[in-house]
């Protein structure tokens, strides 16, 4: 009887124990320390760069493994990710004083753990050790080491006197304007690059120093840094007509204040005048520093320049990108267009001004830009719109190039086969350069959730953005696939996201997703399952009172038709102000194998990677699959590629 009471104990000691615990010898670890100090005082600034080495990577595998890393550190920010020996990754990131995940079930293990944290020193009573990092692995502390920091209290301020007070000769400044002209025009946006450099730095030690930076500019847009001369830097912004802040207690003072500032000429009547873009008050004091100032005309006293000769498609000529490159597109998908345009020459656009317009029928579009003279500098050009308008200025030399580059997503009601990614419309006229358009899939899978979940006609928010990725898999019948809901809901306190699946069944083995928010899961989360003929309805149901903020949920499913996995789907959530928003889930949709051999086609889709892959594999005696891509099998690689 006691012998079979032993073997049972022994076999339940078995199912236990983990089946392998974790020791020092398993990890190796590096950091970087930005600034490195030998002690730091409270309000530094730190950013500690650490990245973790499994030794070796499979100490890691066929196993979860639960990560914590503490911090002392105020106002922490937390970034990085998991790297898989398999190749690919995950992020991970979140605020506050601890950042919890944890390392799923993975067969190769894991290659590195990165993360970067930024955090201030805090408050110390006497000279003591903090933790910048402290780790937790598998719940036990002391595998890696903490990294520590010498930290002594601040000194108690003295109230300056008038010895500290500055004047002019402790402060050099340079500054250069984008562009540079003799005079502007209103509505002309200029860039501001600013630098003020304390001389000594010692000047601005040992005390505090409030400044004000001001601007006649209209759309003001300020960003720099406080720079200390012990190291480190600290940001300062702002989108006012001033910029104002306060240069803190230091020992050792200032190295510079940098800046950049961007905005727009203001309207100034019927006469030239100076308008002031930068006026410096510091300490107070008005006199430190001299304005920067520039002369400004008004429009009703220049002649509107004469085009030397009317435009024609041939005086420009243009290159674009598509990402991802694709024969056609669906419903909700991503697009980003990079395109830039050559005036050929340049001088086509001298001595003229000249309006354009850049059209899109993609939903949620977001602009971004430069106009780049043919004599050196350039300007931005931005929109949140359907369009984006500017009107290129009189200058003497003209313009090298115009660059853009538009992300947005194919409508949801489009009901053309092809989409207007871009139209140009040059000096108002449409036939200067032809437009970039791409095809619409005729066929788009849309869940159908019961006309009481789903409204008929939803109008989609840039405030609410959901996307899905998905990880390392293999369309094979019967395989487990990864996927990952990023969402950013903002101040909402309630959402409901909808995911459609066909090919694929939820994972039945796995029904509670992982959801980290923050540094913070939401308060609550339910998943509704409804299965349907030709697919699953997968519903996801989040609150929180403090608003959901940004987050992922991550699941599992297994392939059930190799031949094609589709997805589609789309987030609604309630705003803190009691508003709907509703947003498509972008990112992946389809994984289509199309059983060649090889992986390289599993997405559906062959990049240019890819196929010079491919070739590599058809060329090359020695490569492993070489036998297997013959050249009929390159040219359908071809195929799919061309697309």
């Amino acid at each position: 009887m006691r012998v079979r009471i032993g073997i049972m104990l022994v076999i339940l000691l078995l199912f236990v124990m983990p089946t392998s615990g974790l020791s020092s010898s398993d990890f190796s670890e590096s950091h970087v320390i930005t600034p490195y100090k030998s002690q730091y005082t409270e309000g530094d600034t730190v950013q500690v760069k650490v990245t973790i080495y499994p030794d070796p990577p499979s100490v890691l595998a066929y196993r979860k493994t639960p990560i914590t890393f503490i911090t002392d550190l105020e106002n922490a920010q937390w970034t990085g990710s998991i790297n898989f020996a398999s190749d690919g990754s995950r992020a991970i990131w979140g605020s506050g004083s601890y950042l919890s995940d944890e390392i799923g079930y993975t067969s190769g293990g894991i290659s590195s753990i990165e993360i970067t944290l930024t955090g201030k020193i805090p408050a110390v009573g006497s000279a003591k050790s903090v933790n910048l990092v402290k780790f937790v692995i598998d719940g036990q502390e002391g595998l890696i080491p903490s990294i520590t920091a010498e930290v002594s209290p601040n000194i108690v301020e003295p109230t300056p006197t008038p010895d500290n007070e500055l004047n002019s000769g402790d402060f050099t400044v340079t500054y250069s304007l984008i562009p540079s002209k003799d005079y502007y025009e209103a509505g002309d946006t200029i860039q501001v690059d600013v630098a003020i450099y304390p001389d000594p730095p010692s000047v601005l030690a040992k005390r505090k120093t409030p400044f004000t930076f001001s601007t006649d500019l209209e759309l003001a847009f300020w960003t720099g840094s406080i720079n200390l001369a012990s190291g480190g830097s600290r940001p300062i912004e702002s989108s006012n007509s001033f910029l104002s802040d306060e240069i803190g207690y230091t020992n050792e003072g200032i190295s510079s204040i940098e800046f950049t500032l961007t905005g727009k000429v203001p309207m100034v009547g019927f006469l030239s005048k100076n308008i002031t873009l930068v006026k410096f008050v510091i300490d107070g004091q008005e006199d430190i520093i001299d304005p920067i100032e520039v002369k400004v005309t008004s429009k009703l006293a220049q002649p509107t320049p004469t085009p030397i000769s009317e435009l024609k498609p041939d005086d420009f000529k243009r290159t674009y990108t598509l990402i991802p490159s694709k024969g056609y597109y669906k419903a909700g998908d991503t697009i980003q267009i990079k395109t830039i345009i050559y005036p050929d020459p340049p001088s086509v656009l001298a001595k003229r001004k000249m309006p354009i317009t850049f059209i899109t029928d993609l939903e949620n579009a977001q602009w971004a830009g430069s106009i780049n003279f043919a004599s050196g500098g350039s300007r931005p050009i931005e929109s949140s719109w359907s369009y984006l308008s500017d009107e290129i200025g009189y200058t003497n030399e003209g313009i090298y190039s115009i660059e853009l580059t538009l992300t947005g997503q194919v409508p949801y009601d489009y009901s053309k086969d092809t989409i207007s990614l871009i139209e140009f419309v040059i000096d108002d006229r449409e036939d200067l350069l032809a437009p970039i358009t791409a095809k619409i899939s005729p066929t788009v899978m849309q869940p159908t959730p019961t006309p009481t979940s789903v409204p008929q006609t939803p109008k989609y928010s840039t405030e609410v953005r959901v996307e899905r990725t998905i990880g390392p898999y293999y369309l094979q019948e019967g395989e487990t696939v990864s996927i990952t809901l990023g969402y950013n809901m903002g101040d909402a306190t309630g959402a409901i996201i909808y995911e459609y699946m066909t090919g694929m069944s939820l994972l039945s083995s796995n029904p509670s997703p992982s959801v980290v928010g923050g540094s913070e899961a939401p308060d609550f989360l339910k998943k509704e399952v409804m299965e349907y003929p030709d697919g699953t309805l997968v519903k996801w149901v989040l609150y929180d009172k403090e608003g959901l903020g940004n987050g992922r949920i991550e699941y599992q499913g297994v392939v059930e038709d190799p031949s094609g996995v589709h997805f589609a789907g789309m987030g609604l959530a309630i705003m803190s102000d009691g508003s709907m928003k509703w947003a498509p889930i972008t990112g992946v949709s389809d994984l289509v194998k199309h059983d060649l051999p090889g992986y390289w086609d599993d997405d559906g889709i062959v990049t240019d990677e890819e196929l010079l892959s491919v070739i590599q594999a058809w060329a090359n005696p020695d490569h492993p699959l070489h036998d297997k891509i013959t050249d009929e099998v390159l040219l359908q690689y071809i195929a799919i590629w061309a697309g």
